[in-house]
């Protein structure tokens, strides 16, 4: 039985999980991810309210993710 999936907008506080969501799900088995992954890096971008990451997780483990932003 599937675990129940959680979908919600990140949010600075999250950059963790936005770290660990685009690192597990993206750029999963590659060795060297062609981005920066950094928490610190994702806190900032998190911070500007035009950008939006979404996550999916089923039990605790990110499963999907919508990245974008909104532009004036």
């Amino acid at each position: 039985m599937r675990g129940a999936i959680e979908v919600r907008r990140l949010e600075a506080s999250d950059a963790s999980l936005a770290s660990e969501a685009i690192h597990e799900i993206k750029w999963a088995g590659e060795s060297n991810d062609p981005i920066s992954l950094d928490f610190h890096g994702f806190r900032l971008w998190l911070e500007k309210p035009a950008n939006v990451l979404i996550v999916a997780q089923e039990d605790a483990h990110p499963v999907g993710f919508a990245l974008g932003y909104i532009l004036d």
